[in-house]
């Protein structure tokens, strides 16, 4: 780590109070930049080099030496730094697997390592330190240096590694005495902009950390940009470095510059898509205050369209000549259309393959279309029992007023679990918007037609009028570690045609991630559901329609809706309310692979308020494996029923994408 404090004028502004140092100090390096950095390090190392370079004769015989090291690497310790955190920056111990090398350039590296070490300790708020560095209990500083290690090496036996210790004391930890702002075109603390020091993260009487020092001058610049000045700047940042107190002194020059309102917006990039939906999604006017938040919001909100591949607005480098500020909005555009598959494999359901065409933009508004067709129950004897199932939707962004989505859909499918065979067509139409932050509404409609076959053919034709809330503040959809995910959902359905007058069924679920060590470490994932149905019997509500438990998204380690009663001949009878709970503790091993303990309870009761008594709930118990992939980690798992009843299987085993939940 570098410590990052620059120096850009070292006499005090005029007007200003600059401390005066009345005791020994040094300065801060300045930043290099990283192409500076490499030829100040070369230049370095060539010095090193001259200094170190002995008479002929005897550099030859150094040059005759050949040395392989090892590190030995001894910190006092100090809080924050670890003997992990040397190796980090040494090049002693990052070049030792290159092989043997002569005692002069053991020598070098040792020398650049002291300073490396130094700049790392500084980072730190250590400016005192002492660093020793030996080879074969010969210091490696001073011009006769390599000398010396020649001559205790050749005492040595030759096929003997020599240990390299690198000795740290950090010293004494330095602290900000002294935290100043000036504005610099008044040259005083009276400043033009307001500044918030309580959100600088650096206070008097703070470690003197770079970091730290570095993040107050960004914060500077985020406030001063937040009060609407684009070219707010902190030039000059003047550290000081106080040994004699043990404190560093900091002044931050700041230049607001002037205040600008947004101005002319120009699109690059943009082939397919209409400007005018990117317009109706920015949440700022031309001639507006200029806000940065804005332009955040603007740029997560073109994002979430998924009709770009990455979207950057730049700003002008100047204002016009009204005061404004030019944005250009650099897009590059996502392909329009894909096509895919996936597949998947249980022991209760067998093999499902599935294949899937998207187009995301159809006539220029972000209209996305996707259709998919999956065949299920692949490898069953008789062909007429497998499960097929052909979907299509489209997607309306921004309907009437900008993140509503009006969604249509319809499916062709014929499904066969063990509680009954059916074939069916559905339609239907869902207008979602958010309402406030992360939280969703939806309403639409549904309707469908089915023959449902529980051991005699029925038809039953209903229409629906879902409803919905939801509120998601995951950190990943595909695999959170933290956050909440609630579902409230209510959809009364109408029977005009099998069924008895009408019902409705209400669902809640939420799911609830803690990753008390980050996302590096455990994380523990928790879900409970409840459904209920009212307003009909249970020979009232088509089959399908029932609610039922067990398998892959359910109770694992149980049949699919086997977590339940059963009918006389051993079926799944469905239920009027059901109850599911889960827990899971993730730990990834790599960055490919990640292993998941597991259990899960539930089960069904025919009548809609679920009654403990009258059904014990159904427990299953495994482990899982995930490969995690850029779509999403590839799920195997396998459970076993802890209380399972005569038609149970001892186990089950799941292959699918995504986490359990």
């Amino acid at each position: 780590m570098v410590w990052l404090a620059d120096m850009y004028r070292r006499s005090p502004l005029p007007g200003s109070d600059r401390p005066r140092a009345r005791r020994r100090r040094d300065r801060a390096a300045a930043p290099p930049d990283r192409r500076g950095a490499r030829c100040r390090d070369r230049l370095r190392d060539l010095l090193v080099a001259l200094w170190l370079i002995p008479a002929p004769a005897a550099a030859q015989a150094i040059l005759d030496v050949e040395l392989t090291y090892r590190v030995d690497v001894r910190t006092v310790d100090t809080p924050g730094i670890a003997d992990d955190d040397i190796r980090a920056v040494s090049r002693l111990d990052g070049l030792r697997e290159d092989g043997a090398v002569s005692p002069f350039v053991l020598v070098q590296r040792a020398a650049a390592d002291r300073e490396r070490i130094d700049r790392l300790l500084r980072a730190y708020g250590y400016y005192a330190a002492t660093i020793g560095m030996t080879a074969a209990g010969v210091s490696l500083d001073g011009r006769d240096a390599a000398d010396r290690l020649a001559a205790a090496a050749a005492d040595a036996p030759a096929d003997a590694a020599v240990t390299v210790t690198i000795a740290v004391d950090p010293g004494p930890l330095y602290r900000v005495t002294v935290l100043d702002i000036l504005d610099s075109r008044i040259g005083s603390r009276a400043l033009t902009v307001a500044v918030d020091r309580d959100a600088l993260g650096l206070a008097v009487g703070d470690p003197a950390r770079s970091a730290a020092v570095r993040d107050a001058r960004t914060r500077l610049v985020g406030q001063m940009r937040a009060q609407g000045h684009p070219f707010a700047a902190v030039p000059i940042l003047d550290a000081v470095v106080d040994h004699d107190r043990r404190a560093l002194e900091l002044i931050y020059v700041i230049e607001p510059g002037p205040a600008a309102r947004f101005g002319p917006i120009r699109y690059v990039g943009l082939d397919t898509v209409d400007p005018a939906l990117l317009d109706g999604r920015r949440p700022f006017a031309v001639d507006d205050p200029f806000r940065p938040a804005d332009l955040a919001a603007w740029r997560e909100a073109l994002a979430a369209l998924g009709l770009f591949a990455s979207v950057r607005i730049v700003e002008a480098d100047s204002l016009d000549d009204r005061g404004r500020l030019p944005l250009t909005v650099e897009i590059t555009e996502r392909p329009l259309r894909v096509i895919g598959a996936q597949a998947g494999w249980a022991t209760d359901l067998g093999a499902e393959a599935e294949v899937f065409w998207r187009h995301r933009n159809l006539v220029g508004r972000g209209e996305a279309v996707h259709v998919r067709g999956l065949l299920g129950r692949i490898g069953e004897a008789d062909v007429e029992a497998l499960d097929y199932r052909l979907d299509g939707t489209v997607d309306l962004p921004d309907i009437g007023r900008p993140y509503q989505t009006l969604t249509l859909a319809g499916s062709l499918l014929r499904e066969s679990p063990d509680a009954f065979t059916r074939r069916a067509v559905e339609a239907g139409a869902t207008l979602a918007r958010p309402l406030w932050p992360d939280w969703t509404g939806r309403v639409g409609g549904v309707f469908e037609t089915s023959e449902v076959d529980i051991g005699d053919a029925e038809t039953f034709t209903l229409f629906g009028l879902p409803l919905g809330l939801s509120y998601d503040d995951r950190d990943d959809p595909l695999d959170p570690t933290t956050g909440v995910r609630l579902d409230l959902d209510t959809t009364p359905f109408l029977s005009v045609l099998g069924a008895t007058g009408a019902f409705t069924v209400f669902g809640a679920g939420v799911s609830s991630y803690w990753a008390p060590a980050g996302t590096d470490g455990p994380v523990l994932a928790g879900r409970a559901r409840l459904g209920s149905i009212w307003g009909a019997g249970l020979g009232d509500v088509p089959s399908h329609r029932r609610l039922f438990a067990g398998g892959g998204g359910s109770v694992r380690g149980f049949a699919f809706q086997a977590a339940g009663p059963r009918e006389a001949d051993g079926d799944p009878a469905g239920g009027l309310s059901a109850v599911e709970l889960s827990v899971e503790l993730r730990q990834r091993l790599s960055e490919r692979i990640g292993l998941v303990g597991f259990v899960d309870a539930g089960t069904v009761y025919q009548d809609p308020i679920p009654d403990p008594n009258a059904e014990p709930m159904r427990v299953g118990a495994g482990i899982g494996v995930r490969y995690f992939t850029p779509v999403g980690p590839l799920r195997v798992d396998l459970a076993a029923p802890l209380n399972p009843e005569r038609e149970d299987d001892a186990f089950q085993i799941y292959l699918s994408i995504g986490q359990a939940f």
